[in-house]
C-alpha cells in the first residue's frame, strides 16, 4: 500500500461510520467528525479527543422600530417654492435643501445660498440660525403642516408657507 495509506483509510472510515450514524448533513452540529467517534459510539479504534457538540445560536437582540424621519430629512427631498405650488417655475422663489450634521444649505434658483446651523430638529419641527451674511443670527422656525407644506416663521419678519414642487 502507498505510504500514508493507512491514516487516509482511518479517516475514511470513520467518515463512513459518520454516514452511517445519519450524521452528514449537519456534521458541525452533530459533533461527529472524521477520525473521531460519532455520538454516542464508544470505539476504541477512533478514541481520542472528543471535539464539544457546536454551539446554540447566539440569540439576536430585538428589532427595534425604525426611527420617524425628521423633518430636516424630509425638507431636504424635493424642491420648495416660496408661496406654494404656483410657484414652482419662478427661480428666485425656487430653493432646495441640503443637510450634513448640523448645517443645512438653503439654495435659490438663482444660485444664491443661504447657511444656517440646527438648534432644534424633530419629526415635526426644524429651528435654525442662518450663520453668515445679512441675515446672520436670525432664527428660522419651520413647522410641518402636512406632507408638502410648511409654515416657516422667521424672527422680526412674518411667516410664509413653503410647498413641495411636484
Amino acid at each position: 500500500m502507498p505510504e500514508g495509506w493507512h491514516g487516509t483509510r482511518a479517516i475514511l472510515a470513520a467518515g463512513l461510520a459518520c454516514l452511517l450514524a445519519g450524521a452528514a448533513p449537519a456534521v458541525a452540529q452533530s459533533g461527529c467528525y472524521p477520525g473521531l467517534p460519532c455520538p454516542g459510539q464508544n470505539s476504541d479504534e477512533n478514541a481520542g479527543p472528543r471535539l464539544p457538540p457546536a454551539l446554540p445560536p447566539v440569540p439576536q437582540a430585538p428589532q427595534s422600530a425604525p426611527r420617524a424621519s425628521l423633518l430636516v430629512d424630509r425638507l431636504a427631498v424635493g424642491t420648495w417654492a416660496i408661496g406654494g405650488v404656483s410657484n414652482c417655475g419662478v427661480t428666485r422663489k425656487l430653493y432646495a435643501l441640503s443637510a450634513g450634521g448640523d448645517i443645512v444649505t438653503w439654495r435659490n434658483g438663482e444660485g444664491k445660498t443661504f447657511v444656517e446651523r440646527v438648534l432644534e430638529s424633530s419629526e415635526a419641527r426644524l429651528v435654525t440660525r442662518t450663520v453668515s451674511g445679512s441675515s446672520a443670527g436670525k432664527t428660522w422656525t419651520y413647522i410641518e403642516l402636512g406632507p408638502a407644506r410648511i409654515r416657516v416663521v422667521p424672527d422680526r419678519s412674518s411667516a410664509f408657507i413653503i410647498e413641495r414642487c411636484r
